[in-house]
């Protein structure tokens, strides 16, 4: 009753879209509902035009190659293991093309490339480096280089890198849309639109532009604009899995769940590890009290991501909600496990403990998000609901006090610090607080319904039947329910 869920950030995805490989990667999400849409950046592979490339190592001497063939046969094939997704195959390829040619700047550019795809980004820019050294005017090593840096958040140099390749390459909607990434990563939305929009002069066709665009328009709340860049996404690329996961989101913003999880259902359909996609069809059948189907999704979101302490949350969540609270307890524990500083696994876990009468388990856990967030609101909140359910009720006025002058617009707070002076019959207190709760938001049912008792305490029977019968009206959790129906009827 009155708890407070920690909740991160809000739905869509934050995805990173590889375009040539059409790979995606995502961060994790942060919150007990949607994943948010943190503007995915479409980044091919990068480069840094400034500062000294990482030294070689032993262990990029390939072997020797074979007699029969020649440093374009070698370039050809690393080039079409690269296009089968095979990078490590195709870096042995590149290998024994530089063997044959050292000065092959196309193949260094090329097994930089594959090194970004596998994650090395140090070799990555070893490769692209020498490739500038050999040959000053490939725009596709600094661009290359450009994304090995943006990876490892050198934004100087990665910046740097884009600008020389658009410099020599005016005509790479790839690279406008990488360097369009970086801006978005730095927050200038400004000039993140304009790298798009040329992207998309150069190449009106291009997917990825469409779709970065969206999730600007998204961040701004023009969901209108964001349905549409997604829809020509998936226009002109039918495969962009995470353009159909985006448009789902916007469908499920704007109540259009069923077309929501048709987008979604699309999403997996063409990439079945796409984890997020998971977590927010979950959402979406919870939305619809297919609950079911919505662990199911939970379930499958751990199985590919057994690390990711929000799966467990995300889980844990629900089976609270449908009262399963000790396989709750377990997730939440494992989130913290996996996260010793889950704010939300804290917090969380500490209202399942509260919820069946572990008051000491619930205290501890929320003194950590107090240790762990001092500054915010909610776990004072929550200390202070345990603390009245073990009759404490002056230490938690003092909890929610505490909350209310962190935050002094949350109606919840003044409500249950309402109820909290009606236990302690210091009703002028309590209706001062719940008239505050309900001018706040005068659909607050249990503010109406603490503040019908305080009438029956105070002989005002007429106001206490009104405020009894818009509790009932507004809705109350199942714990207050029957005890409003049956005051009602007492007075009545």
């Amino acid at each position: 009753m009155g708890f407070l869920f920690w909740k991160g950030k809000d739905m869509l995805t934050n995805l990173l879209r590889n375009h040539k490989t059409s790979s995606i990667w995502f961060n994790l999400g942060r919150s007990t509902v949607l994943a948010s849409i943190i503007l995915l950046i479409l980044v091919g592979c990068a480069s840094s035009p400034v500062g000294e490339a990482p030294t070689p190592t032993a262990e990029s001497i390939p072997a020797e190659p074979e007699a029969t063939k020649t440093a374009q046969d070698y370039f050809r094939q690393g080039d079409a293991l690269g296009q089968q997704g095979n990078y490590q195959a195709a870096i042995k390829s590149y290998d024994q093309a530089i063997v044959l040619n050292l000065q092959y700047a196309e193949a260094l550019d090329k097994r930089g490339e594959a090194n970004f795809h596998i994650g090395d980004y140090d070799h990555a820019i070893i490769d692209c480096s020498q490739a500038i050294l050999i040959s000053p005017t490939l725009a596709d090593a600094y661009a290359n280089r450009g994304n090995a840096y943006y990876s490892k958040k050198d934004f100087t140099h990665a910046l740097a890198d884009y600008d020389k390749s658009i410099e020599l390459d005016p005509l790479s909607a790839q690279t406008y849309s990488d360097r369009g990434a970086l801006f978005m990563d730095q927050g200038d939305e400004q000039h993140a639109l304009a790298d798009y929009q040329q992207a998309l002069s150069v190449n009106p066709q291009f997917a990825d532009a469409y779709y970065n665009r969206g999730n600007i328009y998204y961040h701004r709340a023009d969901l209108e604009r964001a349905f549409q860049e997604y829809s020509s996404a998936i226009k002109y690329d039918p495969s962009f899995a995470s353009a159909y996961l985006n448009r789902g989101v916007v469908y499920y913003k704007q109540g259009q769940i069923d077309h929501a999880i048709v987008d979604l259902n699309k999403a997996l359909s063409l990439d079945p590890r796409l984890v997020e996609a998971y977590r927010d069809r979950a959402v979406m059948y919870k939305a619809v009290g297919e609950y079911d189907k919505a662990l199911a999704d939970y379930d499958k979101m751990i199985e590919l991501d057994f690390s990711s302490p929000q799966a467990y949350i995300d889980r844990a969540d629900l089976l609270k909600a449908q009262g399963e609270y000790d396989r709750a307890v377990e997730d939440y524990g494992q989130a913290i496990v996996l996260d010793p500083s889950s704010v939300a696994g804290f917090n969380n876990r500490g209202d399942a403990y509260r919820q069946t009468g572990r008051y000491d388990k619930a205290l501890a856990d929320f003194e950590n998000v107090i240790a762990l967030v001092p500054d915010n609101w909610i776990p004072y909140h929550n200390r202070g609901l345990t603390l009245a359910n073990l009759g404490d009720f002056e230490r938690a006025i003092v909890d929610y006090s505490k909350a209310i002058s962190l935050d002094p617009d949350q109606a919840n707070t003044y409500a249950f610090r309402g109820a909290a002076y009606l236990e302690q019959k210091d009703y002028s207190a309590a209706l001062k607080d719940l008239n505050k709760a309900i001018g706040i938001d005068a659909k607050h049912g249990p503010a109406y319904y603490f503040r019908a008792k305080v009438y029956v305490e105070t002989n005002q029977r007429e106001l206490a039947i009104q405020d009894l019968q818009k509790a009932l009206a507004l809705g109350l959790e199942s714990d207050l329910k029957p005890q409003a129906e049956a005051l009602l009827k007492r007075v009545q």
